[in-house]
């Protein structure tokens, strides 16, 4: 999720050379290695999708939302800490 939260991370510039320095020493293991990857980024974005937008059902019904409290603290950090993210 790090790859989500944190934006401009450059997180896919020391995955290319790990796999570009494992390439050159041993290909298939380097192919096993951006199977990985691929497989799991695609497993990320299926469980934001999920977490965001998951199914409905009955026991959700019961649940209250955010308080005005924690709306408010969460709020202020997460725009606090937008502008040093990126």
């Amino acid at each position: 999720m790090n790859s989500f939260t944190v934006r401009a991370s450059l997180n896919w510039a020391g995955e290319f050379m790990s796999l570009a320095a494992a390439f050159q020493r041993n290909p298939v293991l380097a192919g096993l290695g951006a199977s990985g990857i691929v497989l799991s980024a695609a497993y990320s974005i299926w469980l934001y999708a999920r977490i965001s937008f998951g199914v409905w059902n009955d026991y959700l019904a019961h649940t209250t939302d955010i308080s005005r409290p924690c709306n408010a603290t969460v709020s202020t950090l997460f725009y606090s800490t937008g502008p040093i993210a990126g």
